[in-house]
């Protein structure tokens, strides 16, 4: 598939000689005599990685953009199967939709032209997959947003007894913390799981994951979020009855895990808080 692809985009004639790349770096190797460079977006056991996306594409920006006024490039780790598909070689396994590709590979341009804002050279993304088209044209995608903004824009769930009970949208640095999002959620630790999607590879732990001090000190971006990830928090079973503050404009409603029995109102400063008894 590379070789039919650079020859056609390259005018090679059929019959000419398999082209051979020249490794600039780990990432990016330069085909000889050729105006092409061949990019690789994956981990070091050979397998499809969402974090292994943006720096392979700033190392190619990095060695072609100096030298050319345009750039045009496929999508990176954007073939291979779903994780379901049985019988199929690891290297082939796709654990995330196409879109989040192109989001990783915008956000590798946004940060290269804040970086080199004299750079004049263009980049073109060639799109072929419906479900691309279909995220542009529903708005899912801001492009402007990921080209701007060093911030990441993602949801978060929160499930109790499989039962979705809030939906909330974060922007936030990719430095930030788990700890901090579990803080601003008025999450108990003790008593909740993380299970985050798309996952970024084949490797990563599938279901909720129990809180640790592991986990909450690691940054959104180690834990693979990217914008337009998800987080989900689910309640972990048997442990309890424990509470979480929802927190409104002008009140903070206190939850519990038990139908309750009783209601009163305790009234507050600023707000008034429903205990569930």
């Amino acid at each position: 598939m590379m070789t039919t692809t650079l020859k056609a985009w390259c005018k090679v004639p059929p019959e000419a000689p398999e082209p051979i790349p020249r490794p600039h770096s780990k990432f990016v190797a330069e085909y000889v005599g050729r105006d092409a460079v061949a990019v690789r977006a994956r981990r070091a056991g050979d397998t499809m990685d969402l974090l292994q996306i943006r720096r392979p594409a700033l190392a190619l920006l990095e060695v072609a953009a100096p030298r050319f006024q345009c750039l045009r490039m496929q999508l990176l780790a954007s073939g291979g199967h779903k994780r379901d598909t049985r019988g199929e070689p690891r290297y082939s396994i796709r654990t995330f939709p196409v879109r989040f590709a192109f989001v990783e590979m915008a956000r590798a341009w946004g940060e290269w032209k804040r970086s080199k804002p004299s750079c004049d050279c263009r980049l073109v993304v060639h799109v072929v997959d419906p479900s691309v088209y279909r995220e542009f044209q529903s708005g899912r995608i801001d492009v402007l947003e990921l080209l701007l903004c060093e911030g990441i824009r993602f949801g978060t769930e929160i499930i109790e007894g499989e039962v979705l009970v809030e939906r909330r949208q974060f922007q936030k640095s990719e430095t930030t913390k788990l700890e901090t999002i579990v803080g601003e959620l008025g999450l108990s630790v003790q008593h909740w799981a993380f299970e985050l999607s798309p996952l970024t590879g084949i490797d990563e732990t599938v279901g909720p994951t129990a809180l640790s001090a592991t986990l909450l000190g690691r940054s959104i971006r180690q834990l693979g979020v990217v914008p337009g990830s998800t987080v989900h928090f689910t309640r972990l079973r048997g442990k309890g009855a424990s509470t979480r503050f929802v927190s409104t404009r002008n009140a903070a409603i206190l939850l519990a895990r038990d139908s309750p029995s009783r209601l009163s109102w305790k009234d507050g400063d600023d707000f008034d808080t429903l205990s569930l008894h």
